[in-house]
């Protein structure tokens, strides 16, 4: 069930019923939660996952208890959520693995919708010079963004380099070793500002929620900024792409329904 795919599990493999953070999002939904109790309540009944999207993301296969990757008898006995660990330290290669593995023994079968009777027509001119001028503007924006984070990134690289050497200079003569006035300035620069009104907000858990943000944001490398970067870029031009063939598609489906096709 595609709703059941939103779960989240406690140390014991109970779904979660309330939520944290700012959103309170981090809860199962309702049928997630039914979904987990049915297969306590009947241990001995078979049971068949059928779900149209698979498995986007580990952490959907949470009500999947049946399927044997994790609990007693396994390399996951602590539950889900070690067996949630072990895909995020080991990667896409563990998921792959799985999935195979998953299909050796006769526990999951992928199949995709048929195209029998379907046919494909390449249609040319879908965009216009109002649709070719906002293309162009958006490549614009983008260099200037990408122009702008290399520019954050260099600084962070050498932020990096900079904390690494004040380590190795504070692991090789002591506490008591004198700072150069370079690391000093770093030092004083790079302070984390949200520690001076920490103490006056510790009954605020929203702000303390930000704060933590705002340190996460502040800590994230070079690689994962690029990687982000990245990612949205491609999702904004697809998207971009697709919305430019909207109104070619609508006309099309109009002149469909007027000729009698549909």
């Amino acid at each position: 069930c595609h709703k059941a795919k939103t779960i989240e599990l406690d140390s014991k493999g109970n779904p979660k019923t309330v939520g944290k953070g700012l959103d309170k999002k981090e809860k199962s939904s309702q049928t997630a939660t039914k979904v987990v109790q049915l297969q306590q309540m009947l241990p001995r009944a078979r049971v068949i996952y059928c779900s149209a999207t698979s498995v986007s993301h580990p952490k959907n296969l949470g009500f999947m208890s049946r399927l044997g990757l994790w609990g007693y008898g396994t390399e996951h006995p602590m539950g889900f959520n070690q067996f949630l660990d072990g895909l995020k330290r080991l990667g896409t290669g563990a998921m792959e693995l799985h999935a195979m593995h998953l299909k050796s023994i006769g526990a999951l079968c992928a199949r995709t919708l048929s195209y029998e009777c379907c046919e494909f027509e390449l249609v040319d001119e879908v965009s216009d010079d109002k649709i070719h001028h906002l293309y162009n503007q958006a490549t614009e924006i983008w260099t200037d963004l990408h122009a702008q984070l290399a520019d954050r990134c260099r600084k962070l690289n050498k932020r990096e380099e900079m904390a690494e050497k004040i380590a190795k200079w504070t692991s090789e003569m002591g506490e008591d070793g004198e700072l150069s006035e370079e690391m000093r300035y770093h030092l004083d620069l790079h302070r984390d500002s949200d520690s001076e009104s920490e103490s006056e907000d510790e009954d605020d858990a929203k702000k303390l929620e930000e704060r933590k943000l705002r340190r996460t944001y502040r800590e994230r490398q070079s690689k994962s900024l690029l990687g982000l970067f990245w990612s949205a870029h491609q999702r904004f031009f697809r998207s971009l792409c697709i919305a430019s063939k909207v109104d070619k598609a609508i006309s099309m489906a109009k002149e469909a329904l007027d000729d009698g096709h549909c």
